[in-house]
């Protein structure tokens, strides 16, 4: 059996920016932001690190939608989910969202966490 080696965010640190964690919140019946990375504050304008995902954007934005649908698949296959999604709100409509989802147990078999990155690019960088 291959040595265990726990995770160190310092492993991570040209993406540590970039990186959310969650975790399932049974009685709320959704997911909690356990750490919102900077670049991704500064991308979303919007400190969101104890939020609830039930508690994110506005009602004229699909934020909270596109998130939890994203969160649920991940919870329901164990499995990564990959996203691209273009931004939600005028503030960031120029941009598009690159995210992957991955669950994590803690140590036993059940996914309790998700640790997630999130890049962007430009709409126009898109090709045709």
């Amino acid at each position: 059996m291959p040595d265990r080696t726990d995770l160190n965010l310092a492993d991570l640190a040209d993406i540590a920016p970039n990186l959310v964690i969650l975790e399932k919140v049974e009685d709320v019946g959704g997911f909690r932001i356990r750490l919102f990375g900077s670049a991704v504050t500064q991308i979303t304008g919007e400190e969101r690190t104890g939020k609830t995902l039930d508690e994110l954007g506005n009602p004229e934005t699909r934020t909270r939608e596109r998130w939890m649908t994203v969160m649920k698949e991940a919870a329901r296959t164990n499995h990564p989910i990959f996203v691209k999604m273009r931004g939600s709100r005028d503030q960031t409509a120029h941009l598009l969202f690159h995210a992957i989802v991955l669950p994590l147990t803690n140590g036993g078999s059940d996914i309790e966490q998700f640790i997630g990155a999130i890049f962007t690019s430009y709409v126009s960088d898109e090709p045709a």
